[in-house]
């Protein structure tokens, strides 16, 4: 069962370019339909009937909480494949894996539900001049707690992921006593900010580097420090 709601926004801009945003919804699933002119048109039949060579169409299609759960522009590879990118979230409706694309052959079903198979699959076939590799996604993983912050950040590749010791880490805490300056409006300084005033955010590199960042209440970085793990005109 197939029904559809369709709007047509008609966007004019300079050479009367017309944008389609079609609402569909295909065996309860929810999805958007959006139509953008490579070139000048000036009806909508003309960007209807217009194939790939003329026109971008993308298709995203969305859970119950309108959350994307796959995405597909057909014709957009330089082979003109379709490009396929899945979404998926975990028990606490976070999004804690992010997937390359891939792609299909063009005019293939537009809902692919097998597409993390499908995605495996394209990232593990010899002779196409891709990288084989088990893991083309990338792990995060959040504080289980209301604000949700950043704890571990992977990276595309088995050799990048969670666990390896190339991930990036995040720290979070304030700062201590006699850590940061405070200046005054005219540029001089006769303290520090007190214990606890500023929130310090410390980032580790897969290579062991560590950035630090304070902020104030507001939000505004007060004071960064980096380290380098090479010496720069003599000075470590």
């Amino acid at each position: 069962m197939r029904s559809r709601t369709a709007k047509l926004i008609p966007l004019i801009i300079f050479a009367c370019h017309l944008q389609a945003y079609t609402q569909w919804q295909t065996n309860g699933q929810n999805s958007v339909v959006v139509e953008k002119p490579k070139t000048a048109i000036k009806t909508e039949t003309e960007l209807y009937t217009s194939g790939h060579t003329g026109k971008t169409v993308q298709l995203t299609y969305m859970d119950g909480l309108m959350q994307p759960i796959q995405n597909l522009i057909r014709a957009a590879s330089p082979q003109a494949r379709d490009i396929v990118q899945g979404y998926t979230y975990d028990a606490d409706g976070l999004q804690t894996r992010q997937y390359l694309p891939y792609t299909i052959a063009n005019g293939a079903s537009d809902l692919r539900s097998n597409w993390n198979a499908e995605q495996g699959n394209f990232y593990n076939t010899n002779g196409d001049k891709i990288a084989n590799d088990n893991a083309p996604y990338t792990v995060s993983t959040p504080e289980r707690a209301p604000l949700g912050r950043l704890l571990s950040e992977g990276n595309v590749g088995t050799d990048w992921q969670p666990g390896t010791g190339h991930e990036t880490q995040y720290t979070y805490g304030v700062n201590a006593a006699n850590t940061v300056r405070l200046f005054n409006p005219n540029g001089t300084s006769s303290g520090y900010y007190p214990v606890s005033e500023l929130q310090q955010l410390t980032v580790t590199d897969p290579d062991g580097n560590e950035m630090i960042t304070y902020t104030n209440k507001s939000g505004q970085t007060i004071l960064m420090q980096k380290q380098f793990d090479e010496s720069v005109n003599g000075v470590n």
